[in-house]
């Protein structure tokens, strides 16, 4: 459902949250689209504990 929302071009915003461990497999973190998202990033920050939280927002073309 989120892939089909982001290739909709339903979805303004991503914020995620990353903790960089290697677990070597499970569930992607989200599901494959077929065709590229723009994504422009618009704020980072990292915490003690080393998890990443990052702010992407969509880059719209503006002949749309």
């Amino acid at each position: 459902m989120a892939a089909a929302a982001i290739e909709l071009g339903l979805v303004d915003e991503l914020r995620m949250f990353r903790n960089p461990v290697i677990i070597g497999g499970g569930t992607p973190f989200l599901p494959p689209v077929t065709d590229d998202v723009p994504l422009g990033l618009i704020e980072t920050m990292t915490f003690g504990s080393r998890v990443i939280y990052e702010r992407y927002r969509g880059v719209r073309d503006d002949a749309d």
